[in-house]
Formats: C-alpha cells, sequence, structure tokens
C-alpha cells in the first residue's frame, strides 16, 4: 500500500514540473468555423466571420450578414508519458489534467455596399476569439522517503488564458484583388499558483508557497490580401505588426515557513511584489496560403505561417530583488525562436446539404533546443521543447439559412523538458538537481460551430 501511494504521489510530482503556462507554442488547435476542418488551411478563404481572425480581405467574400459561434466542448489534455502512466496506475484522473469547455470563437459580418449583382465590395467584422487555453490542477499527499520529507503534500493550480477582440474591415478592387485591414485587442490572464508541505521526524515541519498572476493586453495590426488567380484557384496573405502594448499588472508572492524540531523554534518569509510590469509579447507573424475550390464539390487548402524570434520575462522583477528571484521555482523566462508552421485542409460535399472535411496541422516549439541527452543533470529549470501535429475531422450540415459544423480535433506532441529531481524540494528551498526528461502531450477536444445567415 505504502509503495502504491509513494508511486502516485511521485507520479503527482512529475506530471506538476511540466505544469505551467505554455509560452512555447502560437496554438494548439484550429479556430474558426469552416477553418478547422481544413486544419486552419483558411487564408486563401477567410470567406465566414472567422476571416477576421485569419484574413480580413476574405470577409468581403460574405453575401449575407453572418454570425458565427464555434465552441470546443470537452477539452481533454493529457500530460507527460500518458501510457506510461496509465500502466503505472489504474486512476485515470492522476494523468487528466482537465476536462474545458471552450467557447473559441464568436464572430459578425456585415455588407456595407454591393455591386449591382448584389456581390459585396465593402464589408466589415466584428469577433472574439480564444487562440490559447490552459488550466491544470494537481493535488496529492502521502507518505515519503525524499529528503528530510517523511509525508509530503503538493498543490499545484494553473489557469491561462488568452482573448482577442477585434475589428476589420474588407474592400474588393475588382474581380481579382481584396485587400483588408484589422486590429485585435490581445489579452492574457495568467494565474499559477504552487504550494508544498514538508512534514519531517518528530515536529519537523516546512511549507512554501508561490503566487504568480498577471495580466496583460496589447494591440495587434494586420493586413490581408486576396487574390483569385483564375481556375479555382485562391491566394492569401496576411502581415501582422508586433505586439503593442497597451496596459498590464503583475504580482508574485513566496511564502516559506518552518519548525526546526530540536528547538521547537518557528521561522518564517514573506515576500510580495506588486505593480509589477508583466509582458506577453507577439512577434511579426506572415501567413500565406493557396486554396483550389471546385464550386459546390471540393476544396483543397494549404497555409504556411512564420512566426519572428522573441523573448521576454512574464514579470519583471526590480534588480534588487535577488531574495525572491532566487526562491522562484516557475520559469518566468521566455525564449521563442523562430518557427514555420503548415496547414493543411481538404472538404468534400457529400450532399448539397451534407459535407466532410480533413485537415492536418503543424504546432511546432519556438521554445530553445535543450543541450544535452536525457537523463542530464542542469542546474536549472527551462521551457519544455515540444513539436506537436494534429488533425481535425469535421461533418457539415448545411440549411438554407444555417451552417453547422461539428467534429473532433487532436493534437499530440513529444519532445524534452527540464524538471527538478524533486519538485517539492526545489520549492522549499532545498537543494536538487533538474533533469532532462522525455515529455508528451494530449489535446482532444469535440468542436462544434453554427453560422447564421441573414
Amino acid at each position: 500500500m505504502r509503495r502504491a501511494a509513494c508511486s502516485l504521489a511521485l507520479l503527482a510530482l512529475t506530471l506538476a514540473g511540466p505544469a505551467r503556462a505554455d509560452d512555447t507554442h502560437y496554438h494548439d488547435y484550429p479556430i474558426g468555423g469552416r477553418a478547422v476542418g481544413l486544419g486552419g488551411a483558411f487564408v486563401a478563404l477567410a470567406s465566414d466571420p472567422s476571416g477576421l481572425y485569419y484574413n480580413p480581405a476574405g470577409i468581403v467574400d460574405s453575401r449575407h450578414h453572418s454570425v458565427q459561434i464555434s465552441t470546443n466542448l470537452y477539452g481533454l489534455e493529457v500530460a507527460d508519458t500518458f501510457f506510461d502512466a496509465l500502466g503505472q496506475v489504474g486512476e485515470l484522473q492522476t494523468v487528466f489534467a482537465d476536462l474545458n469547455i471552450i467557447p473559441s470563437s464568436a464572430a459578425f459580418t456585415g455588407v456595407i455596399d454591393a455591386d449591382d449583382d448584389g456581390k459585396p465590395t465593402t464589408s466589415y467584422a466584428l469577433g472574439s476569439f480564444v487562440p490559447s487555453y490552459r488550466s491544470l490542477n494537481l493535488d496529492s499527499a502521502s507518505e515519503s522517503d525524499i529528503g528530510p520529507c517523511r509525508q509530503l503534500s503538493y498543490e499545484r493550480s494553473l489557469l491561462d488564458r488568452t482573448f482577442l477582440f477585434g475589428a476589420a474591415a474588407g474592400h474588393r478592387l475588382d474581380d481579382t484583388w481584396q485587400f483588408g485591414t484589422s486590429a485585435f485587442l490581445a489579452y492574457r490572464s495568467l494565474r499559477d499558483r504552487e504550494e508544498v508541505a514538508c512534514f519531517g521526524d518528530g515536529s519537523a515541519f516546512s511549507s512554501a508557497s508561490t503566487n504568480l498572476n498577471l495580466s496583460a493586453a496589447s494591440l495587434l495590426l494586420s493586413f490581408g490580401i486576396k487574390a483569385h488567380l483564375g481556375h479555382n484557384l485562391y491566394l492569401g496573405g496576411t502581415i501582422t505588426s508586433p505586439s503593442i502594448r497597451l496596459f498590464d499588472s503583475g504580482s508574485i508572492r513566496v511564502r516559506r515557513g518552518g519548525v526546526d524540531p530540536d528547538s521547537g523554534d518557528s521561522e518564517f518569509l514573506l515576500k510580495e511584489l506588486t505593480d509589477l510590469t508583466a509582458n506577453t509579447r507577439y512577434s511579426t507573424a506572415i501567413r500565406v496560403g493557396l486554396a483550389w475550390v471546385i464550386p459546390g464539390t471540393a476544396t483543397l487548402a494549404f497555409d504556411a505561417d512564420f512566426r519572428a524570434p522573441t523573448k521576454y520575462d512574464l514579470v519583471e522583477l526590480p534588480p534588487g530583488e535577488t531574495e525572491i528571484r532566487d526562491a522562484i521555482t516557475l520559469t518566468t523566462h521566455v525564449e521563442r525562436r523562430a518557427v514555420l508552421n503548415m496547414n493543411l485542409g481538404g472538404e468534400y460535399l457529400l450532399t448539397k446539404s451534407l459535407s466532410v472535411a480533413l485537415g492536418l496541422f503543424t504546432n511546432f516549439s519556438t521554445a530553445p533546443n535543450i543541450p544535452g541527452a536525457v537523463g542530464d543533470t542542469f542546474k536549472q529549470d527551462s521551457l519544455p521543447d515540444i513539436d506537436a501535429f494534429g488533425g481535425s475531422l469535421v461533418l457539415g450540415f448545411f440549411g438554407e439559412y444555417t451552417l453547422t459544423r461539428a467534429g473532433f480535433t487532436m493534437s499530440y506532441g513529444e519532445g524534452t523538458d527540464v524538471v527538478p529531481s524533486s519538485q517539492g524540494l526545489a520549492a522549499l528551498g532545498q537543494a536538487t538537481d533538474y533533469l532532462k526528461v522525455d515529455y508528451s502531450q494530449l489535446f482532444l477536444y469535440f468542436f462544434v460551430s453554427s453560422t447564421f445567415r441573414y
């Protein structure tokens, strides 16, 4: 029984190591309506309200006023070596990170002007999107033989959300060229809490907690083009500016306490910093795509998405705060390399009112490569380096005034991470090595989207 309890505690701590805000990927799943079925390959189409997100030049191809609401239901996130964990512990809740219900997008398009044939020449769009959502809750308590601890309790909670609120306008120059511009308010809210308690021999006791909170808002400006090249071939492209900081706030609190079993004396340390500068920076992004459309039959689309490098600290600590800097076990420094992701998708109309779509996409890591081999030791933590691949399968149901799509999206990634050999001891300020380990992630979502035209 004791061995099983220790195994459960060690598994929970292993999972807790990589439990962090994800500043190494730009997306875990495509968002929007039709775009999900195409694996996110939508920049050359962008012809429904989610075109506001992909390419503002495409919204002028929406012939009606349209409202679109897309939701990812029951999002399953599984971290670390999933199948190994199942082999060691039979309780699935030890490896399930969380079940999420994510309203991924809500957007509206309207027509300002149209030509004599009813084809829009100028359109606008408004919408909100959730390109990133992470949550995790871990809670373990058991007997332990780790360092001075005979009983160890560990808790970790993480809630990391990014919201985009935007507006766009698109214009048709002629039968070939369209262009559009958009502006997005990108708002990120991050709450990360870690708490550990160690019960030793006799009356020995120590505990520690770290709380990191940040809110950051920035402005993103985009310019897009779309061209009809003939023979049912379309070309699209967007360029998005680096983020412009609008407002931010951040705070961090570190608490440590303990009781000396020999003297009975207690020690307590509390350090809290508020009104810190908080960051989430987005670098220049360039996205290009091609789409081949056979009206009433099939669509095939491909996108390439390039992001320039950037780096930042989630919260900027004052230079003299060495005490709290040394006490923090949460990773706050972010370096993102340049990255190129790709999206590929196809949709086929089975009948006039039913379609099937299949999409593929990459989600490569932007984190620096971790040197050495698995099992090597380091003196500090690092962001995980995980390359992911994903896919989607979506059915479309078309009515006179509604378009409904439902299906699944999945993303799986493998790579390496650096985690403390004992997460609890690191939080308590005890010396501990950091190990390079294999690490994997799995995301699975059920997707529903409805577009209403009037």
